[in-house]
């Protein structure tokens, strides 16, 4: 059973079909107004952008904190959580040329 569903306008529903099999999702299968597919790599990808999301959110966070002038952590903590978001970029990028699984 196919995880997701690209809508798409009707009539090109083939043009989106042949797209996402090129992506190398799986279980590809037009449908009236779109296509559904899944692919493994594809649930990593899509959590790993959760994760980037929730890091948006920490920072949005950690700005307030420093608006209220009550930061705690020190300038090392800052210059390796500048980095988290770099490291799972990097992920995303190889999993999405590699498609491991």
């Amino acid at each position: 059973m196919p995880d997701f569903f690209a809508p798409c306008p009707r009539g090109l529903e083939a043009v989106l079909h042949n797209e996402l099999t090129k992506l190398g999702a799986q279980q590809v299968r037009s449908t009236d107004g779109g296509v559904q597919f899944s692919g493994d790599w594809l649930h990593a990808k899509l959590f790993m952008v959760l994760l980037l999301v929730g890091y948006h959110h920490y920072c949005g966070k950690l700005v307030k904190e420093f608006a209220a002038d009550r930061n705690t952590r020190s300038h090392v903590f800052y210059r390796w959580f500048n980095e988290v978001p770099v490291l799972i970029l990097i992920a995303v990028v190889i999993l999405v040329t590699v498609k491991p699984f």
